[in-house]
């Protein structure tokens, strides 16, 4: 396992449990407005012996080693390039709106479904698991294309940390709930 960071503790944490930090995050890449995929590609191009990337952002802690192997399974029983990992949307998107001059309206036009049942299955990418093949990441510069598969991860494995709620609830998931503790 290969840790990108530009902060000297998280690597030298990173280091104490077995990862590799081989260089690290130059601070032009490692800003709050930096799109993801930039520490991805220069990553790829200090370690190009790589056929395969798997990125595991660290905001995602409760995925598991069956979500790494399944997500990789994936891939290679369907011969694919690439997959990402999905939970069902948590609001789906038919029941989303917008405002403008404090009004609502429908994201999408006719998009009225009273009855949940009646909603098409909705996923959302949720930030634990994104896996491709190197070349592919160097040519589209995204994880996500047409020929992207969906890995599907349950709601409680699918938590990813935006802010101190989110936070919270982990944390209480992983002190409170055998399946999560170390």
């Amino acid at each position: 396992m290969v840790v990108s960071t530009d902060d000297p503790k998280i690597a030298s944490a990173a280091k104490e449990h077995g990862a590799d930090v081989p260089f690290m995050r130059p601070t032009e890449i490692a800003q709050d407005s930096t799109p993801g995929i930039e520490p991805v590609l220069h990553a790829i191009d200090l370690l190009p012996e790589f056929d395969w990337l798997l990125l595991l952002q660290p905001t995602s802690p409760l995925r598991n080693t069956s979500d790494i192997e399944g997500i990789i399974n994936l891939c290679h029983n369907s011969n694919a390039e690439s997959a990402v990992s999905l939970t069902e949307a948590p609001v789906h998107p038919f029941w989303t709106y917008q405002i403008k001059d404090k009004r609502i309206f429908p994201f999408y036009e006719k998009s009225f479904v009273s009855c949940r049942q009646d909603l098409p299955s909705a996923f959302s990418i949720n930030g634990a698991l994104y896996l491709s093949k190197v070349e592919r990441l160097k040519k589209l510069k995204n994880f996500i294309s047409e020929d992207t598969l969906g890995y599907i991860m349950p709601k409680e494995r699918s938590i990813d940390i935006d802010d101190e709620l989110d936070f919270r609830i982990v944390q209480n998931l992983i002190s409170n709930t055998p399946k999560f503790k170390p």
